[in-house]
């Protein structure tokens, strides 16, 4: 199978009509192929990361002078033409970079259609937490211009278990998470003492709360890796009295959902 071929088999229309109380329903499947200039090295996202109708695909890869690439593709359709698989933005991702993560759209609620709320793709490497910021302009605005302007900026500063400058590879990680029901990703890091809960806010910022929770380390044949576990009670209470820029109630609540079984599974650090 060619690595570099991005191929999509999706449902493009699917009108329904109602005659005398019965639904006859007509569902068209197309196959759309594109040969992607790079390697590809994880399986694709689908995600709401672009201000347009629809979802984008998310391909990482590795092109042959061994440079990472992300690439943001959409489908392009015009009248009485078929759709067509497009680049909308391409951006270099430097090698420090080792994670990455994106909530998924199930745990916000997305609409497939909906564009006025976007998940953000977020990256890690040893020092800071950055996220990817979409290209002013893309093809399908103006097909005939320049698209790679999207870029990947630091949004915080983090302490993180990995202390490698420049990882071997990128793949997806486990740090985004969805903790106290306000529709905003949130981030969780852990060090060598410390848990770090990067609270999303509506201004794009994050409020951060550290808890004093040592990870679980383990070594196996695949690499090293920390597991995170649940919260005792002891804890949850202090780390609810930490959050002192929130009401009493917001405390409180943030401090239900942890109790209900919050579990985040294992997440790999690096080989």
């Amino acid at each position: 199978m060619n690595s570099r071929l991005l191929l999509i088999a999706g449902l493009l229309a699917c009108p329904f009509t109602v005659s005398q109380g019965v639904a006859d329903t007509s569902v068209n499947f197309s196959t759309i192929s594109h040969q992607a200039d790079f390697e590809l090295t994880q399986p694709i996202i689908s995600a709401n990361v672009l201000s347009l109708p629809g979802k984008e695909l998310l391909a990482f890869g590795v092109d042959d002078k061994r440079q990472r690439w992300l690439a943001i593709y959409g489908l392009l359709q015009m009248d009485n033409i078929e759709p067509q698989l497009v680049l909308l933005d391409k951006v270099i991702l430097s090698h420090d970079l080792f994670r990455y993560d994106i909530l998924d759209a199930d745990e916000l609620k997305l609409a497939a259609t909906n564009a006025t709320e976007l998940q953000t793709l977020y990256f890690l490497n040893s020092q800071a937490l950055l996220q990817y910021l979409p290209a002013s302009q893309t093809a399908i605005d103006k097909p005939k211009s320049a698209n790679q302007n999207g870029r990947i900026e630091e949004v915080a500063a983090v302490n993180s278990i990995t202390i490698l400058p420049r990882g071997d590879f990128i793949s997806r990680g486990d740090f985004v998470a969805h903790i106290n029901n306000d529709a905003i990703a949130d981030v969780i890091i852990s060090d060598f003492r410390t848990a770090h809960l990067l609270l999303g806010t509506q201004q794009g910022e994050f409020a951060r709360q550290s808890i004093p929770i040592l990870p679980i380390v383990e070594l196996t044949s695949e690499g090293r890796s920390t597991a995170k576990h649940r919260f005792i009670i002891p804890i949850l209470i202090s780390m609810a009295y930490k959050i002192l820029l929130r009401s009493e109630r917001e405390c409180w609540r943030y401090f239900i959902n942890f109790l209900l079984g919050f579990l985040p599974p294992m997440q790999n650090i690096y080989r």
